[in-house]
């Protein structure tokens, strides 16, 4: 199973994120992406696996950027990370599907254990 992370530049959640799975989850293939086309390339690259695909945005400007290539993730088990809890990002953010919406003051406790938990569930 692949992990894609998009995080628009590089940030303590990132590292913080992929370290906790790196230490509990040694079989999960993580991906961390800086752009949107990095984003498709990897979502795009092997579409046999499974993939999580865990989006982080800074603002509604950039989730619109990110809802604008929903069509290359369709096939996968989608994360968003947002911003703010407006309702129009929350509306924005739905038209990707996600599996899960969070924002950024929740995101080091939930993110992961859904990760390890969905893992675990395809695994069986």
């Amino acid at each position: 199973m692949k992990l894609i992370s998009y995080f628009p530049a590089q940030q303590n959640e990132e590292q913080c994120l992929l370290a906790n799975l790196m230490n509990n989850i040694e079989e999960l293939d993580m991906v961390p992406c800086h752009s949107l086309q990095e984003v498709q390339y990897h979502v795009g690259e092997d579409i046999s696996s499974q993939k999580i695909v865990v989006l982080s945005t800074t603002d509604r400007n950039e989730l619109s950027n990110v809802v604008m290539i929903r069509e290359y993730l369709n096939d996968s088990i989608i994360m968003c990370v947002l911003p703010n809890e407006d309702p129009e990002t929350i509306r924005l953010a739905h038209l990707l599907h996600p599996r899960i919406l969070t924002n950024n003051s929740r995101f080091l406790e939930d993110i992961p254990i859904i990760i390890k938990n969905i893992f675990e569930c395809l695994h069986q």
